[in-house]
């Protein structure tokens, strides 16, 4: 039931506050109001689950693309769930920089698009402040942005156009799946006949998985990428911004692929140490893959190849 108005709980109102009212000057206030927001909501989930979900339960759920009636207590929950970690996670960041602009209207966002998620579970929770949700830019902002980016590779010094290109988040993760899925394989592109394939995302996926026992992965799985890589056609095709705390969840996640760094051969260090594969494989792996796109798209399929996959060289016998 609804308390009173005076009894209301006020964490996300007053973070709010904090936020819109920031001038720079009451940083630690303002990290003490979302402290204090990611408490109310480690209580709240205690309330609503007697154990921490598995990360399998919370991705299935955040970054699904639809959702049915009965099923809206596990996709609330598993949001808030994530919602929690990455505004933890945001905050680590925060204590070190200066809150710019952008991240104070990307914890705005963060703050309101909350609203459906707590107040299923909790309607104490003082919304009744919000009146309306902006969810879109508007389409003279896109095309300033894109003639800005164009030209001088960076948007003007107009806060809007930043706002819209954070917002834009979800098309750049799409393209650096995109990129980074058929450069695992290394493809650089396909052609029939001499002109250039329209290759699908899924076809690259479907030949990973062809390969995965010759991949040796950091902390992720490429199911998981791929729901990210679905997700973020809803932001893109849809033309309105994505929650934040998913935006978020992706960029955490997808930085396991994109890892660069040490690889499990000591003193081995490489850009591309997400994935390593032994050297002694790369021939067979082009060879499965070439076999594997040929019979899914067309035996006439000319896969164009880059000079190295992105991946790490393991040198040395895999026994």
């Amino acid at each position: 039931m609804t308390k009173h108005n005076a009894e209301l709980n006020n964490e996300a109102r007053e973070a709010y506050l904090m936020l819109h009212n920031y001038n720079g000057s009451n940083k630690q206030e303002v990290i003490q109001s979302l402290g204090n927001f990611i408490i109310y909501l480690e209580r709240l989930l205690s309330n609503i689950s007697k154990n921490t979900p598995k990360v399998g339960f919370i991705y299935q759920w955040i970054f699904c693309t639809e959702v049915r009636e009965k099923d809206l207590s596990n996709y609330y929950k598993a949001n808030i769930f994530a919602a929690k970690e990455s505004l933890k996670r945001i905050t680590d960041v925060l204590i070190k920089q200066d809150i710019s602009p952008v991240s104070k209207r990307m914890l705005i966002d963060f703050i309101c698009d909350l609203k459906c998620h707590i107040n299923y579970f909790d309607k104490s929770q003082n919304y009744n402040w919000l009146a309306i949700n902006t969810n879109s830019h508007t389409s003279n902002t896109y095309q300033d942005l894109a003639h800005d980016i164009f030209y001088n590779g960076k948007p003007k010094e107009k806060e809007d156009e930043y706002f819209c290109l954070s917002s834009s988040t979800p098309f750049i993760i799409r393209q650096s799946i995109e990129y980074k899925i058929k450069r695992i394989l290394g493809i650089d592109y396909i052609e029939i006949l001499g002109k250039p394939h329209k290759t699908l995302a899924k076809t690259y996926f479907k030949a990973i998985k062809n390969n995965e026992a010759f991949y040796k992965i950091r902390d992720f799985d490429f199911e998981t990428i791929e729901k990210i890589h679905s997700w973020t056609h809803v932001y893109i095709h849809g033309g309105y911004r994505a929650e934040p705390w998913i935006t978020e969840t992706a960029l955490h996640y997808l930085s396991e692929l994109f890892y660069s760094g040490r690889t499990s051969q000591e003193a081995s260090f490489s850009s591309f140490a997400g994935i390593e594969v032994f050297e002694s494989d790369v021939q067979e792996l082009m060879k499965r893959t070439e076999i594997f796109i040929k019979r899914e798209i067309d035996q006439n399929a000319v896969i164009i190849w880059r000079t190295k996959p992105e991946v790490a060289y393991i040198k040395g016998d895999k026994s």
